[in-house]
């Protein structure tokens, strides 16, 4: 490849809960304590539990060029904040993703707090 991939931005794809290396999300517990709690890590979460089939894509993708999101995974966003509200419904569809190559780099992630009078995403 010609370089590692950093993306940020409003990808209208709501993704629940999903972890875009399933293995994360269904692993067995025959690991050693030390190895279990290294893949739990590597689990992401999410204050919005909806999935909708832009969000699949998006996981989808993620899984075929080694990316990663970092909402609900990194400091600054362990709980994987909402990123949009709006009248019909709050929602996270702005995501940071990097290659997995560069999760470890990352020290810091914030989703900054809503303010409505700019923009209904955070």
């Amino acid at each position: 490849g010609k370089g590692r991939i950093i993306l940020v931005g409003d990808f209208n794809a709501r993704t629940g809960q999903l972890n875009e290396d399933t293995s994360c999300d269904n692993f067995e517990s025959n690991f050693s304590e030390w190895e279990e709690e290294q893949i739990k890590a590597q689990v992401r979460t999410s204050s919005d539990k909806t999935v909708c089939s832009r969000g699949k894509k998006l996981v989808k993708l993620c899984n075929s060029a080694n990316l990663r999101l970092l909402n609900g995974r990194v400091l600054g966003d362990l709980t994987g904040r909402i990123t949009c509200q709006q009248w019909n419904g709050c929602s996270v569809v702005d995501y940071g993703i990097v290659h997995d190559e560069l999760l470890n780099s990352v020290e810091y992630f914030k989703v900054h707090e809503f303010q409505g009078v700019r923009s209904d995403h955070c």
